[in-house]
């Protein structure tokens, strides 16, 4: 099931930054090392947002084999949190079993692609936004949900264009 090495660049490129930052670096200085990172100065700085090499740290630990398992991981917690929010919505929570089936899933659930963090944390600031809605006088999950769509535009940039219009629609 899972696949013995990388199959795209990008997944390369993550694995690197993630190799470099726990080695205390992630600014390149040889040229000869510069693949997918743009001049910066003197140096060259990483092409992709930092956020998912941080996210793949821990799993680098332990080996390919688990940092490979990082994408079903996050698709199982994905599940949870999408059941969670369409109980807080009054809809059905079965209807979570669609995402679980999904055809895409299987591909990225056995890649190391932001796709699922960034499904993930944008969940997580969907739920806590739903919280923050039904307790307007307590802020304490506003704070949340500005961590989490934090993080989710450390993963991926383009998600502050998913985090934007609620910060234009009031609680």
């Amino acid at each position: 099931y899972y696949p013995h090495y990388f199959t795209f660049s990008d997944e390369a490129e993550y694995f690197r930054m993630s190799y470099l930052l726990q080695h205390g670096k992630i600014i390149i200085s040889n040229i000869l090392e510069v693949y997918r990172y743009v001049p910066f100065a003197n140096h060259y700085s990483p092409y992709y947002p930092i956020g998912h090499a941080i996210l793949i740290m821990p799993f680098m630990i332990f080996g390919l084999k688990t940092l490979f398992s990082f994408g079903l991981l996050f698709h199982l917690f994905n599940l949870l949190l999408f059941y969670k929010i369409l109980k807080k919505l009054d809809v059905d929570p079965y209807f979570s079993l669609l995402y679980l089936v999904y055809p895409g899933i299987l591909f990225y659930s056995k890649t190391i692609m932001t796709e699922l963090p960034t499904i993930f944390f944008t969940f997580l600031g969907f739920y806590y936004y739903i919280l923050a809605d039904e307790q307007v006088t307590n802020n304490r999950y506003s704070i949340q949900v500005g961590i989490f769509f934090g993080i989710s535009c450390l993963v991926r940039y383009t998600n502050i264009l998913i985090a934007l219009p609620l910060l234009i629609i009031p609680f």
